[in-house]
């Protein structure tokens, strides 16, 4: 958990970093997160970073790039692919090929990094590929931001047992 409400729980065997982490709560709309997701699977949820400064919220996987706008999502990286699934809100999946927007409920990937992420459905997706992440309860998780400021650069976490909360 971050300062500012984020959520970041790992799946087991994930490597994540945080390039980049700013909050002020007096000054949210300042903040930045940009994460990176190298290896494994995360379910994210933004926190006032992510609903004040959009363009200051990143998350990096090999193929692409997510944004988003005020977002609960899952994302996972297997062999070269990178796959989202959105729970709620949007991300918008960038990479050299371009940008695409997917919605609550949609599934997305990015199987290469010049060719724009797309839209597949649950049939599409290898069976059971989101289940530990989409398994985690994070009730209770997103009672809202720390007080203070927090920053972090170049933090890494991982491998972990089955899930790990960033900063808080």
């Amino acid at each position: 958990r971050f300062q500012d409400g984020q959520v970041v729980a790992l799946q087991s065997r994930s490597v994540f970093r945080i390039n980049d982490y700013q909050f002020n709560q007096a000054a949210p709309e300042k903040g930045q997160s940009f994460l990176a997701l190298l290896q494994g699977g995360a379910r994210i949820v933004t926190g006032l970073i992510g609903t004040s400064n959009r363009q200051g919220w990143k998350l990096a996987l090999p193929t692409v790039t997510a944004g988003i706008r005020g977002t609960d999502f899952l994302a996972l990286i297997r062999d070269t692919t990178s796959y989202f699934k959105v729970k709620l809100g949007s991300i918008v999946a960038t990479n050299g090929g371009g940008s695409a927007v997917f919605t609550a409920g949609q599934n997305a990937l990015a199987d290469n990094a010049t060719v724009v992420a797309r839209s597949v459905t649950d049939a599409e997706l290898p069976a059971g590929l989101f289940g530990e992440l989409e398994s985690m309860s994070l009730t209770g998780s997103l009672s809202g931001p720390a007080s203070g400021t927090g920053t972090a650069a170049g933090a890494m976490i991982g491998p972990v047992p089955a899930w790990a909360v960033g900063l808080g």
